[in-house]
């Protein structure tokens, strides 16, 4: 990097384009941006950019940087980001995550309800539309984000719209539904499947929480991934995290072999099933 001739407020957007593009490079293949001690090299390479060319920070920023979310250069963006650029974000806040977040962060997100009207017509939600969504947490937000359950694979939805008392039955019903219509795909490997079965036990179904039992029951003979399997959320007999209990894979796959639904109770206020056993 120290190879690179950084770009300057007369540079041209095509000089400053080539600068990033060898920036970008050099960080991705040389692993520097895992790498701890080049994070403040990195941070530095990247000033040009914010003071002259924020822009083109903004342009670029709508597809994946290397590096982790919270390290350069991906935490860069918002030390330049001013009132100025405020809605030149907004218009890019849906094309990523980050993007979306920053507009939140900087307590913009009530000025970016202008792009509401979009969101809640499209066939499909990006995490970053998701997030603004859940960020209004209005009625109407509500009810488009109730439609994309099916795709809530990571559970990040359907917990949000839980705190909202009134939704919570709603909420329920259409979970329920996705772990009958998943049930007769449940394989290893299906993470969605698997997600599906996994997020209806954790709002309470029965039936959901026997099928994750039994999975867990059988996991430990399979040679795929145990994290293709169900998780949903358990307690101890005290009201620990059961996860995190002392135990080695083999002993709780065993232990599972042996659990019955009628083994725990559901305890609705943490979305869990309590172990009833010490």
């Amino acid at each position: 990097m120290a190879t690179l001739k950084p770009p300057t407020e007369e540079s041209t957007e095509r000089e400053a384009r080539r600068y990033v593009y060898d920036l970008f490079s050099a960080a991705a293949a040389t692993q520097a941006v895992y790498t701890y001690p080049a994070h403040p090299l990195i941070a530095q390479a990247f000033e040009p950019l914010g003071n002259h060319h924020l822009p083109l920070m903004l342009d670029l920023r709508s597809q994946s940087w290397p590096g982790w979310s919270n390290k350069p250069p991906n935490n860069q963006l918002e030390r330049y980001v001013t009132e100025e650029q405020r809605e030149a974000l907004i218009d890019y806040a849906t094309q990523s995550f980050g993007l979306a977040n920053l507009v939140i962060n900087k307590g913009w997100a009530g000025a970016a309800k202008r792009l509401k009207p979009g969101l809640l017509s499209t066939h499909h939600l990006s995490r970053a539309e998701r997030m603004l969504l859940m960020e209004w947490n209005d009625d109407e937000s509500h009810a488009r984000l109730m439609k994309e359950l099916p795709d809530d694979y990571n559970g990040e939805i359907s917990r949000h719209l839980d705190k909202t008392p009134t939704l919570r039955s709603q909420l329920e019903t259409i979970l329920q539904h996705e772990f009958e219509k998943a049930l007769p795909l449940a394989s290893f490997g299906s993470h969605r499947v698997m997600d599906k079965i996994e997020r209806s036990a954790e709002f309470g179904s029965a039936a959901a929480f026997d099928v994750s039992l039994r999975l867990l029951g059988i996991v430990g003979d399979l040679p795929q991934d145990a994290s293709d399997s169900p998780y949903p959320n358990l307690l101890n007999a005290d009201g620990s995290d059961f996860w995190t209990k002392d135990m080695p894979n083999h002993e709780r796959w065993r232990l599972f072999r042996r659990l019955k639904v009628s083994d725990f109770e559901y305890v609705p206020a943490k979305r869990a099933w309590r172990f009833l056993k010490p």
